[in-house]
């Protein structure tokens, strides 16, 4: 029997906001679902195709609802490397900058220049982004907490609404968009609000945040991390707390993780808590989730002396078994590289690699 078939995938919702529904690793094949199907081999990326896919889907949210007709997507016949549950996991986040285009260099590239012979070239696997899934994510992954707090954080550009508090702008150009808590009226002390990463590996981080506290009444701003543990425990512990006026200006606060022995995954959490009265908004902006330490720039594990004859740095590190990154500290804004291996090593691979990896990637 010929003739083509047309696949549809229909997400209704139910009756409160947790309802979310998922779907992941969808392998379409001819013939039936058994042992021989190449949906189960095992080792090889088998086919990659694009096709029309009808996506009739509803998703309802307190404030919008979107409904999709005809798509068309790409699909791909994963390799085991790719569902390899390590390399499932995020890790990190890439500067957030809460506007509609993040930075350009933030998101893998296609290299258009060979990479160089040397150690490690027959141990990398190639790119890999931990961060697909949110690329085209306004807050960059980060999410509201509808439990447990009293409000939301705020997307806004330009000046907070009520005087003698809050930022002039954003951080990143004045002109942009940043998060901030409002806390005028129905806002009362001590309420508070929270936004959340997604689940990362639990290794060694660095959170690099700039704030703004300006405000006679303002209340605190809190980094948390959230621990699931080997056991099946969840902790949440403070990271840092920075409270009261913090004058106008946007500062800087860098803040290290070092997970315990038993922790599987972690996420961050920002909570900002309401002051006195009004004059007390708290604004966030720019926001980078690094693997590694804060310091690790300033004491980079390797260097190369370019053709300009310009020295680059780099701080290398592996994010687990599955996954080694390389920070790239001489460019104008630091970025991070990810690169699947089989057994990561921290010196795999050579300086002349590792600057072909910061600059063609």
């Amino acid at each position: 029997m010929g003739g083509s078939v047309v696949l549809h995938f229909r997400a209704i919702r139910g009756d409160t906001f947790q309802t979310d529904l998922a779907i992941d690793d969808i392998c379409t094949s001819e013939g039936p679902c058994d042992s021989n199907n190449r949906c189960n081999a095992a080792g090889r990326l088998i086919a990659t195709t694009t096709r029309a896919v009808a996506a009739t889907t509803t998703t309802t949210t307190p404030a919008t609802t979107t409904t999709g007709s005809t798509t068309t997507v790409s699909t791909t016949f994963l390799a085991t490397t790719t569902l390899d549950p390590l390399l499932r996991l995020c890790v990190g986040m890439p500067l957030c900058t809460f506007e509609s285009r993040q930075p350009n260099n933030q998101r893998p590239r296609t290299a258009s220049v060979a990479p160089p012979p040397g150690r490690g070239a027959s141990l990398d696997l190639g790119p890999h982004d931990p961060h697909a899934p949110y690329a085209n994510d306004l807050m960059c992954g980060w999410k509201q907490l509808v439990q447990r707090d009293q409000f939301n954080w705020t997307r806004h550009s330009g000046a907070t609404v009520s005087r003698g508090t809050g930022p002039p702008g954003d951080h990143t150009t004045t002109r942009g968009y940043y998060m901030y808590i409002e806390t005028s009226s129905p806002r009362k002390m001590n309420d508070k609000a929270f936004l959340q990463t997604y689940l990362m590996f639990a290794t060694d981080y660095c959170l690099d945040i700039y704030y703004n506290m300006y405000g006679v009444f303002a209340g605190r701003l809190s980094v948390r991390s959230v621990q699931r543990l080997t056991n099946g425990r969840t902790t949440l512990s403070y990271l840092k707390n920075v409270a009261g006026n913090q004058g106008t200006r946007w500062k800087n606060m860098k803040v290290q993780y070092r997970p315990p022995r038993n922790a599987r995954e972690v996420a961050f959490r920002l909570e900002g808590v309401v002051g006195k009265d009004y004059r007390g908004d708290i604004a966030i902006d720019d926001i980078a989730i690094h693997p590694g330490r804060c310091d690790a720039c300033a004491r980079p594990s390797h260097s190369f002396t370019n053709n300009l004859n310009q020295q680059q740095s780099f701080s290398t590190g592996c994010a687990h078994a599955r996954l080694f990154y390389v920070r790239c500290c001489s460019l104008t804004q630091e970025k991070v590289v990810y690169r699947r291996v089989d057994n990561c090593d921290q010196d795999m691979f050579s300086p002349p690699r590792l600057n072909w990896f910061c600059n063609n990637m």
